[in-house]
């Protein structure tokens, strides 16, 4: 199970282990909230929910059952849209069936919650054991934005080929953030998140960086178009739910950097008085 939770926090899946022959699980003391819940094994598609609620006061348990089956294969490749060329070092992931909610646009950020193509030296990929249904798949690599194959649809057994990614050079946001008095704020995250207003995709895909010494950021390798960019301060904790970011929009465009600061609010003067008849 995996929670939905606000960015800049990560929510750690909750796992169970099913070792019994019924195939029975239970999953304890889950926090209120909203969940998407799914079952991984070797040899099987990934199954999933959609989004459910949990209410800690609801008189009987959520009840699920999940039926396994094989899965579906896609095959593909990875090119430059300018060139055509192969692109090699791709991250290509499967958004549906990745066992969680917020995707980093850098593949080091994620074990096997990612749901990741197997690639080849030639830039073609291999998805196994897809689960069937509609499949948004997400490309990205370095130095080119991220690309969605978001009308995939495929069915249990089917193997199907011929899916191409074009990759655009990667554009990105930087800026400068300070504080009263213009002077640099120092080691605050700011975050770039897809913005999914329709909820079309099932994970939103984010990148993020911490200003420097000089009170400033550059986030790479993002698409062309909005992106939304958020200022968490200085953080001490990435759990924590006490954050109040503050936020803007980015229109990006491919190869070029978009400039978003962050500054600290003008003070104002109040101005009192009486109205009198």
């Amino acid at each position: 199970a995996i929670r939905d939770v606000s960015l800049p926090q990560v929510a750690d899946p909750l796992a169970v282990h099913v070792r019994e022959a019924h195939g029975r699980f239970e999953l304890r003391e889950l926090e209120p909230g909203r969940y998407r819940f799914f079952v991984r094994a070797d040899g099987w598609a990934v199954a999933r929910t959609e989004t459910l609620a949990v209410d800690a006061a609801a008189d009987t348990p959520l009840a699920l059952e999940f039926e396994l089956d094989s899965g579906a294969t896609l095959r593909g490749s990875v090119v430059d849209d300018r060139t055509g060329l192969p692109i090699t070092d791709a991250f290509v992931v499967s958004e549906n069936d990745s066992t969680i909610t917020v995707l980093s646009l850098d593949p080091t950020e994620h074990g096997d919650e990612a749901k990741r193509a197997q690639l080849r030296g030639d830039g073609a990929f291999e998805f196994v054991r897809l689960s069937s249904g509609v499949q948004i798949l997400r490309a990205n690599a370095p130095g080119y934005g991220p690309q969605w194959l978001t009308e995939t649809e495929v069915a249990h057994g089917e193997t199907r080929g011929g899916l191409v990614f074009r990759l655009q050079p990667a554009g990105g946001v930087e800026g400068f953030i300070a504080k009263e008095g213009d002077a640099p704020v120092v080691g605050a995250m700011v975050l770039a998140s897809t913005v999914d207003f329709d909820a079309k995709r099932p994970c939103l895909t984010f990148a993020r960086a911490l200003s420097d010494a000089q009170g400033r950021y550059v986030i790479e390798g993002l698409s062309a178009g909005t992106w939304g960019v958020l200022n968490f301060g200085v953080l001490t904790s990435m759990n924590s739910a006490a954050y109040t970011p503050e936020f803007h929009f980015a229109a990006v465009r491919a190869g070029e950097r978009a400039t978003v600061d962050f500054r600290a609010a003008q003070s104002r003067q109040v101005l009192r008085g009486v109205v009198r008849d």
